[in-house]
């Protein structure tokens, strides 16, 4: 999973991924929606108010699609997605001095 951040100066941070992934779970909500959660760690000088969610790889696509069939074809034509705040709740992302983010990413729409 790649994220481009747009943090303060409001272009993409270039080069190294300022945040490093350290768990993930999905699941679906009371309502049928996927949600996909990542755990991650950020440096305590970054602020960011944007993130654009960009995913890829075939066996990651391969896994999504025999875990939720037609939601991964879905998912794809929505890459690389404005995800804040309309699917993603990113605690910690905006708070300086903080290291732990928790990104929450909801699919709009019940998955069958």
């Amino acid at each position: 999973v790649g994220f481009k951040i747009i943090a303060a100066c409001k272009r993409p941070i270039e080069g190294v991924p300022p945040l490093t992934i350290t768990g993930a779970r999905a699941a679906r909500d009371e309502h049928g929606r996927v949600r996909l959660c990542l755990a991650a760690n950020k440096p305590a000088d970054l602020v960011a108010t944007q993130l654009r969610l960009t995913a890829g790889g075939a066996d990651f696509w391969r896994d999504v699609e025999e875990s939720y069939g037609s939601m991964a074809s879905v998912a794809k034509t929505m890459l690389p997605a404005r995800v804040v705040p309309k699917y993603l709740t990113p605690t910690g992302l905006d708070a300086s001095g903080q290291t732990a983010v928790e990104l929450v990413f909801t699919a709009s729409g019940a998955a069958k």
